[in-house]
């Protein structure tokens, strides 16, 4: 039977009796065992090995581990940078990064990564990440923010890992990527033809309601409308009238940053349809009538779509208005009940939704329309491939089993 020793308690009363370690062991303050190995080098040189852990058995298997990778050169020396410095480090240096990312991966170690910014690199594991991710699902942060923080933790510890700061990346680890709850939204939301209509009927009633008209006839994102130039556009003459996307505005900490699409499926040729071509005729007319009124000394704004004094306008602004671009279908909706004798109270509110769920609208009522898939993912600047991944709750019943023509052999046999 293993020899028992007495430790001294704080207070009245005493702490459990603990075991008698054997040499190379010893009990931590915090309860936990450390153990240690003097080893030499394949340099000559001496080292003494540590691991820590909570049990014997735990605690020799760890320094077994450690043991064969220092005596294989692949043991990290032991560093007291922390993630939260580090990565702080990453962020500022790391080559091909744009301004805006680096606004966003800064505001995301802010906002979802505090409880590893204290924690030296080496000490966080698998299980650390677990707890970070399951901990940011009971805040209710959604899926994508969810893989936000990821991609930001495996890119810090991915680089740590290349200067040699830690052995391995533990958000490599299989299984570690947040997947998608039981409560996230599987397929994007989207207004069906009704609602879409009602909100189109609406956006002619707010002040840069057109903005939000024009988006959900385009199929564009938001910051690519709102970086749309009068060059790009052709609505004049004969022949096909399209918008050309070559710029995209957006925000991040406060910022806006115009610059160029990510991909280069995301340059390109948007199709205007003879709703959006009425659109943009009636904004450039408009236009022209308040900047004579107005700053008749100066050159027009070179936007389609611009503040009063030719400026740009700003994507961070723009939930704002789609709000009141819903309020006033909502008010169009119970005006238009009273006028037919009806009671306005049995208008069926507009769900409120986001700014991109008109991007999604666009290719919902595209597909419904006899669209094909390619057709659809050239217009919306996407990839065929995620235009399937995202949206093939849409395309599903266009599914069928092809038919191969061994029905027309003569004898019926294959």
């Amino acid at each position: 039977m293993a020899r028992k020793r007495r430790t001294e308690g704080a207070g009245s009363g005493e702490a459990p009796e603990r075991d008698v370690l054997p040499a190379g062991y010893r009990w931590l303050a915090s309860g936990k065992i450390e153990g240690s190995r003097h080893i030499t080098l394949p340099s000559g040189q001496g080292k003494r090995i540590y691991a820590t852990g909570t049990t014997k058995k735990k605690v020799k298997e760890l320094l077994e581990a450690r043991v064969a990778l220092a005596r294989a050169g692949q043991l990290a020396p032991k560093s007291t940078l922390t993630f939260g410095a580090y990565a702080t480090k990453v962020i500022s240096e790391r080559e091909g990064l744009g301004d805006r990312t680096r606004d966003l991966y800064t505001t995301n170690l802010r906002l979802y990564l505090a409880p590893l910014h204290a924690m030296r690199l080496g000490a966080i594991t698998p299980s650390t990440l677990r707890t970070l991710y399951a901990g940011l699902r009971r805040s209710e942060k959604g899926f994508v923010v969810r893989g936000h923080a990821h991609t930001l933790v495996r890119l810090v510890l991915e680089t740590a890992r290349q200067d040699g700061l830690i052995i391995t990346n533990p958000a490599d680890v299989k299984g570690i990527r947040p997947k998608r709850e039981r409560g996230d939204a599987e397929t994007p939301p989207a207004y069906n033809k009704a609602e879409a209509r009602r909100f189109r009927q609406a956006c002619s009633h707010v002040t840069y309601g057109d903005v939000l008209a024009f988006i959900l006839l385009t199929g564009m994102r938001r910051g690519e409308a709102l970086g749309l130039r009068w060059s790009n556009v052709r609505i004049d003459g004969e022949g096909r009238k399209v918008a050309r996307v070559e710029t995209t505005r957006s925000t991040s900490s406060g910022r806006v940053y115009e610059t160029s699409p990510k991909t280069s499926q995301s340059i390109r040729d948007v199709p205007l349809s003879r709703d959006a071509v009425a659109l943009v005729r009636k904004v450039r007319e408009a236009a022209a009538l308040q900047h004579a009124a107005v700053y008749p000394d100066r050159p027009g704004s070179p936007y389609v779509f611009s503040g009063l004094r030719g400026r740009p306008l700003r994507p961070d602004n723009m939930r704002r208005v789609y709000l009141e671009v819903v309020g006033q279908a909502d008010r169009l909706e119970r005006e238009a009940l009273a006028a037919a004798g009806r009671d306005p109270d049995d208008a069926q509110p507009l769900r409120v939704l986001d700014i991109h769920a008109l991007r999604h609208t666009f290719v919902t009522l595209a597909a419904e329309g006899g669209m094909t898939i390619g057709e659809i993912a050239g217009i919306i600047g996407d990839s065929v491939a995620t235009v399937l991944k995202v949206y093939l709750h849409i395309f599903k019943d266009e599914l069928v089993a092809p038919e191969l023509g061994f029905e027309d052999d003569e004898d019926g046999a294959l």
